[in-house]
């Protein structure tokens, strides 16, 4: 079986993950992810289109688009995914694409 969701909390706390790579099926990724990854330099999209965050885990609301842009730029999606909104990121968002 293969998984599409990166659980809240998964990785939390590794300090020793620097960098992932996240395959074209993946379609949401849980608060908190990889939150206390301070060592985390670079994470790829290996599909870039279609990524929102939201605020809540129904995913409802008003979403904030992530550019394909900036999901090309592996140090911005690690800081996005590691860090918290009063750093300009992510990380305790709830992502989905499509």
């Amino acid at each position: 079986m293969t998984k599409t969701e990166i659980y809240g909390g998964a990785f939390s706390g590794c300090e020793g993950l620097t960098s992932i790579s996240l395959p074209a099926n993946l379609t949401t990724i849980a608060s908190g992810a990889f939150s206390g990854c301070t060592n985390l330099a670079s994470i790829v999209f290996a599909d870039k289109k279609g990524w929102k965050v939201y605020d809540n885990h129904d995913y409802s609301g008003t979403p904030t688009p992530i550019s394909s842009t900036d999901l090309a730029n592996t140090a911005t999606v690690a800081k996005y995914l590691r860090e918290g909104t009063f750093n300009g990121a992510y990380c305790y968002k709830y992502w989905k694409k499509g």
